[in-house]
């Protein structure tokens, strides 16, 4: 297993690419791209899942937070499409998320919260 290609395959999938392209700019077959990408998928939303569970459970206000910088461009779009494929991803798992956006000078934060802790 290679973390670091792992997380670009996950990264690529997520943001459009096709598992043919993955897997030539991988070297590796379609087949073997949809499996790292579904493997990494899967490690990524369960650990995910479980830092928004451990928040909900505790005492506190925390939350999860992905840090955006800029307000546009190419790695903007590519954050918000993360975030909505995360939220997408966890809902089917019966998470419900609220998301708190936060503007700053040089970007924008998402705090995620999972309100559905009142269910379980």
């Amino acid at each position: 297993m290679n973390a670091v290609r792992d997380e670009s395959i996950l990264r690529e999938r997520v943001s459009g690419d096709t598992f043919r392209e993955i897997g030539e700019r991988h070297g590796i077959s379609t087949m073997r791209a949809h499996t790292v990408y579904s493997r990494a998928a899967r490690q990524h939303l369960d650990d995910l899942q479980r830092r928004l569970l451990d928040n909900a459970k505790s005492d506190t206000d925390e939350l999860e937070v992905l840090l955006v910088p800029g307000h546009s461009g190419p790695d903007f779009d590519a954050a918000i499409t993360y975030l909505s494929w995360v939220t997408s991803a966890l809902a089917e798992r019966g998470v419900e998320l609220q998301i708190h956006p936060r503007t700053a000078m040089n970007g924008v934060a998402f705090g995620l919260e999972d309100v559905t802790r009142s269910s379980r």
